[in-house]
């Protein structure tokens, strides 16, 4: 996945690891954006109850924030999701 700094994220590498040239198109893409954030490895689906564990695999594009930040704002917006 693409954990951006502000907690969104974007699923990628369906079934398989994206190859040098989907994270070169992606990266491109954020950068059109005005995006920065991770490539991630998160330990769960998104919708499965619990609190993800999220490995960092690599920065995109210079974040600003803290990794630690990102996952925060992940879990914020998915429990006020929850609530829904």
């Amino acid at each position: 996945m693409i954990l951006f700094e502000d907690g969104r994220y974007s699923l990628v590498g369906r079934h398989s690891s994206p190859t040098e040239e989907e994270l070169s198109a992606i990266e491109a893409s954020m950068a059109n954006s005005g995006l920065k954030g991770w490539l991630a490895i998160m330990d769960r689906s998104e919708y499965a109850a619990g609190v993800a564990q999220f490995m960092m695999h690599r920065p995109m594009r210079d974040p600003a924030v803290p990794f630690e930040a990102a996952v925060r704002a992940f879990e914020a917006t998915r429990s006020a999701r929850e609530r829904l």
